[in-house]
């Protein structure tokens, strides 16, 4: 494949942040519901938004409400991000594919379900304005009915055709949406015991981290 362009998924792929979510969800269902999450809700949080799921937690919200809470969540999961220092950087070989990408001179960006706030977050903690053009990251702006759009409205940011596109994606979701948009290629990165699922959802490949990506793809 001729790759043209480069896009990443951030959670969970640039930035290994499950468990911070998970955290960050248990203190906002106590804080809610006064239960543990696997009682204030039962099911799946995978690809619903964060409106979505606080409304399942408590149907008598209303959107105001809602989104109260929904930043108050968020803003719960940047401290936690904050409080582990150890942790606060990209996956492994991140940094060494941007600097690649760049010199074979391969647009890249992102495009991540976050909200607004979150990606200021990731840019100013990451210092990501050495590698990536703001204006061109994508987000959750609550215009996006999904990542397909989104991966999409990616590619013509980029001014590329979605079948020269590679993206990075983790989520079962996002693997599936980067596969309905028509991009050319896609990586799943994640732990081993995953990468069978992203195989079956359309993924090309998979990786652990940045560093098992194979170079000569954007050559």
């Amino acid at each position: 494949m001729n790759v043209k362009a480069v896009i990443f998924d951030f959670n969970g792929t640039l930035y290994f942040d499950s468990e911070y979510h998970h955290t960050a969800w248990e203190a906002m269902s106590q804080l809610m519901c006064q239960k543990p999450l696997a009682q204030a809700l039962p099911g799946t949080m995978l690809g619903l938004k964060n409106i979505d799921i606080i409304h399942l937690m408590d149907p008598s919200l209303n959107e105001v409400e809602s989104e109260v809470y929904s930043k108050q969540k968020e803003a719960m999961y940047r401290e936690i991000c904050l409080s582990d220092n150890e942790h606060l950087h990209l996956v492994e070989g991140a940094i060494a594919l941007f600097d690649y990408l760049k010199q074979q001179q391969i647009p890249f960006t992102i495009a991540s379900a976050s909200i607004k706030d979150n990606i200021d977050f990731f840019v100013e903690t990451f210092a990501l304005t050495n590698y990536f053009d703001p204006t061109k990251i994508l987000y959750d702006d609550g215009t996006y009915l999904s990542k397909v759009e989104m991966y999409r409205n990616a590619c013509a940011v980029l001014e590329v055709d979605p079948k020269d596109v590679l993206v990075f994606e983790d989520s079962a979701a996002g693997i599936s949406h980067a596969k309905e948009s028509g991009i050319g290629y896609i990586v799943g990165v994640g732990p081993t015991n995953k990468h069978a699922s992203q195989i079956e959802l359309g993924a090309n490949e998979c990786i652990n981290d940045f560093t098992q990506f194979n170079y000569e793809l954007c050559k």
